[in-house]
């Protein structure tokens, strides 16, 4: 009888640590796996389930009502739902992937509030030239190979002024530009992109002479004919620009397709007067 217990208890130490169906030769093992469920519990097909309860996790169940009931194991006081995730949580994955994916294409910061008021400098009272198009004012000389845009040829631009009663004169400069291709390739990788000639002729000068003002990115410069709108090496524009007399030419330009609308306005300065600062 002895002998029978202790081959009974060797046959049982040697089943330790494994699953086995009959501790046969033949032996299926999961290894520290019945150790992980919960007293009261078993393993069936990977997962742990209540004594006597357990069924396949793809099944479902029928409730008392005898509707069918979400295939969910009980395992104590917890329910592991091994169904998919609810909706909402889809849901804001979607939307988590969205906002990054807007996030790498990014927002060019000329497209925010470009159905508001425009951009740049606010509207001037008066428009001489709108060359915005949302100013109200005349914007027919502003059209690409005008006589006041980029040309590839040598010559002037057209008068623009020729009387004192035209002063003060502004010229709204345009919201995001573009490229004028009369501008490039021609003039230049970082040079004109955009141009507007002014060309000032009052028969009989009084006073100290006119100035001309005009706000980043936008720029002015003394012309020359023989570079066409093109900013010169070593001569650069300002924001200012002053002429004795009655008569100047220059040009406005900006090297940014993007760049912000500006006023550009073209006084008279009398004697005394405040030239360029």
């Amino acid at each position: 009888m002895v002998a029978t217990r202790r081959m009974l208890v060797g046959l049982l130490m040697g089943c330790v640590g494994t699953t086995t169906w009959g501790c046969s030769s033949t032996t299926t093992t999961t290894t520290n796996t019945i150790a992980n469920c919960g007293a009261g519990t078993e393993l069936h097909d990977g997962v742990c389930v209540v004594v006597g309860d357990a069924h396949a996790p793809d099944e479902t169940t029928t409730g008392e009502d005898g509707n069918s009931v979400d295939d969910t194991t009980t395992i104590g006081d917890v329910v592991a739902d091994t169904t998919s995730p609810p909706d909402d949580v889809a849901t804001v994955a979607t939307d988590t992937t969205v906002a990054v994916v807007d996030a790498d294409v990014g927002i060019d910061a000329h497209e925010v509030g470009k159905d508001a008021a425009p951009l740049g400098d606010p509207c001037p009272p008066f428009a001489d030239v709108d060359c915005s198009g949302a100013c109200g004012g005349d914007g027919s000389k502003c059209a690409i190979g005008g006589p006041y845009t980029c040309v590839g040829k040598v010559m002037y631009p057209k008068t623009l002024i020729n009387s004192y009663a035209q002063l003060p004169f502004t010229i709204r400069l345009p919201e995001k530009p573009g490229t004028d291709p009369a501008c490039q390739p021609r003039c230049g990788t970082g040079n004109t992109v955009w141009g507007f000639g002014i060309d000032v002729q009052i028969p009989s000068a009084r006073g100290d002479g006119l100035r001309i003002k005009v706000n980043p990115p936008w720029q002015a410069y003394p012309y020359d004919p023989y570079k066409a709108y093109c900013i010169e090496p070593g001569k650069p524009g300002g924001s200012c620009l002053f002429a004795s007399g009655g008569s100047a030419t220059w040009f406005i330009a900006t090297t940014d397709p993007k760049a912000d609308a500006r006023n550009a306005t073209i006084e008279w300065v009398d004697t005394g007067g405040e030239r360029c600062l």
